[in-house]
């Protein structure tokens, strides 16, 4: 498959996402809001086309932002989707102290970040 056949087959892929989602074509008037509430539904989903059209959707809502909401955009990324420091900091603790593979497991699923 060449990479134009792949593109457009994910394209298409998206697209029948967006029809089963039915997601505006237009900007919102809260589009931060918007683009907040749809990074929280990706990363809860488990269908590929519905998840591809969602992403596909917060990409195109992120390039539209304004200049002063990218870096709260990133705040907002960071803050609501990143590992839970304090879980990371006990598990590390506790395989400072006991490099098991236990607590190898309990540190690297703790490290992981929100999907």
């Amino acid at each position: 498959m060449s990479g134009i056949s792949v593109r457009s087959w994910i394209s298409s892929i998206a697209d029948r996402g967006r029809e089963l989602l039915d997601l505006p074509l237009s900007t919102p008037q809260d589009q931060f809001a918007q683009l907040t509430a749809m990074c929280r539904d990706l990363v809860s989903q488990k269908g590929e086309a519905r998840g591809t059209a969602i992403a596909r959707e917060v990409v195109r809502m992120w390039e539209n932002l304004p200049d002063e909401d990218n870096l709260r955009f990133f705040q907002m990324m960071q803050n609501d989707f990143s590992a839970d420091r304090a879980k990371v900091t006990k598990a590390a603790e506790a395989f400072a102290k006991d490099p098991s593979e236990p607590n190898l497991a309990v540190l690297t699923h703790a490290s992981e970040p929100v999907r």
